[in-house]
């Protein structure tokens, strides 16, 4: 992943206990299923809301990944 500044801002978010907090609610609210039957407009809606999710995890995964390897 790209060293951004805005990358570099969610690293410094996410190692803080805040940080973790929100990540937990995000994932419990838009990281789970995003397919809705019969309706792809809000299955892609929901897809970009899960994406979201899935590049914060892997902002926190670079950090930790990072750290252990220090």
């Amino acid at each position: 992943m790209l060293k951004s500044k805005a990358s570099m801002r969610l690293n410094r978010l996410l190692a803080t206990p805040q940080g973790e907090e929100l990540l937990t609610l995000l994932q419990e609210e838009y990281g789970g299923l995003s397919y809705t039957k019969g309706d792809p407009m809000d299955t892609a809606f929901r897809e970009g809301q899960r994406s979201v999710v899935l590049y914060l995890e892997e902002v926190r995964d670079e950090r930790a990944e990072q750290s252990t390897s220090r």
